[in-house]
């Protein structure tokens, strides 16, 4: 590349990113009196940098992770790091508002119907449609799930060691349960379940595992989202977020 189409380029995004910045600050919402903007790229690679260092660090609790290899460690992240991401988001999400917003940590949302601009209408029209079904799904999938299981933090945390020793297919690098963490956590998932749903808490407990699968599909989501949208443009995250992403 020349260095005269490389100042197009840079010229380029820093066009696209002031419009992203012009367009999102637009949008903001008041929850139970409180104001919430809309995310913005820096807001997902902030929510990002949280959720990765935050899953790294309770998966460092286990000595079976940390006996990984580096580039192991890399693999079990990239997927797990996402959807440890997505259940606290989901979290929040569920306990704020009753509304479709999508909440960050940092008390930004995403929300279906926020409109991205950029300087081409043909690519409006795909990022739009790409923005509605992905936080749509996200909705769906572990927001509306979460508020109606009421979830709580003891079975978030369950279900994140769940995700982390059991990997979503044969190929993907699997952490040994040298502690039988697996039925002990599903043991007590039970349990919990029934001491607080005592007439339904097996269907309720049934329920929560079905969630594992939901947070993989929106985990694989997140992933397509990065290709579909330029508020989740790789290329807008730093290099931690960058290297934990891409395995």
């Amino acid at each position: 590349m020349t260095e005269e189409n490389e100042k197009k380029r840079l010229k380029s995004r820093e066009i696209v990113a002031e419009t992203l910045r012009i367009t999102f600050f637009r949008f903001s919402n008041t929850i139970h009196q409180k104001l919430y903007k809309c995310a913005t790229p820096f807001d997902i690679n902030l929510s990002l940098q949280l959720g990765f260092r935050n899953a790294i660090d309770f998966a460092n609790q286990f000595s079976s992770f940390r006996a990984l290899t580096g580039n192991n460690k890399k693999l079990v992240i990239a997927e797990y790091g996402l959807g440890s991401l997505l259940m606290d988001q989901a979290f929040k999400s569920a306990y704020t508002t009753n509304d479709n917003f999508w909440m960050l940590q940092n008390e930004s949302f995403l929300h279906p119907n926020v409109i991205i601009k950029s300087n081409q209408a043909e690519e409006d029209d795909g990022s739009n449609r790409s923005h509605f079904e992905f936080v749509k799904h996200l909705l769906q999938s572990l927001k509306k799930p979460f508020k109606e299981l009421k979830i709580d933090n003891q079975e978030c945390t369950l279900l994140k060691i769940l995700l982390l020793f059991t990997p979503s297919h044969l190929k993907r690098v699997k952490i040994e349960d040298t502690d039988n963490l697996i039925p002990r956590c599903m043991m007590h998932l039970m349990n919990h379940s029934l001491n607080k749903s005592p007439d339904d808490g097996i269907v309720r407990y049934g329920e929560i595992v079905l969630l594992l699968g939901s947070i993989r599909s929106a985990v694989k989501a997140y992933y397509n989202q990065t290709r579909n949208s330029v508020l989740f443009d790789i290329s807008n995250f730093d290099s931690f977020i960058r290297n934990c992403l891409v395995s």
